[in-house]
């Protein structure tokens, strides 16, 4: 519940000191990343209280416009965990990542399902390292760029 009302907390301000100007706004997460870890934490008792609150505070919140999705393999996203060198995330098991993984794709596969008019730009995390190379950054930026023209049109 802190997590939750920590990002809706977060997304309120923004939206009150971007959205109310007309300005785009672009972030690394969004609150229904919230629901993924729910769902593997709670049972399914404390998971539809959670989901309850969850669908009163986004209600009225504002939609993405597009959602990036980047997909790694298991020895990637251990590799770039290793490479950041957060101890609190080198404790995490590579069972757990995995299913965590799995739970992404479930959710983007829902999520498609549900807002269609949503894009959402699938990325191979394996192939991309926007990070390390400045080339796959720009590389994103113009399929981004691409993707919200041809949702203009």
């Amino acid at each position: 519940m802190f997590f939750l009302c920590n990002r809706y907390k977060q997304l309120s301000d923004i939206e009150k000191k971007y959205l109310s100007r007309d300005k785009g706004v672009i972030a690394d997460y969004h609150i229904f990343k919230n629901l993924i870890f729910a769902k593997r934490s709670l049972n399914e008792v404390e998971y539809d209280k959670y989901e309850s609150i969850y669908q009163i505070l986004t209600k009225d919140m504002p939609v993405p416009n597009m959602v990036i999705y980047l997909d790694a393999s298991l020895d990637v996203l251990l590799h770039r965990i290793n490479m950041r060198g957060r101890d609190f995330e080198k404790k995490i098991s590579p069972d757990y990542l995995q299913q965590l993984s799995s739970d992404y794709r479930m959710f983007i596969d829902h999520f498609e399902k549900k807002h269609p008019h949503i894009p959402v730009l699938r990325l191979d995390g394996d192939k991309i390292d926007f990070v390390q190379n400045g080339q796959d950054l720009q590389l994103i930026l113009d399929q981004v760029d691409a993707t919200l023209h041809r949702r203009s049109l």
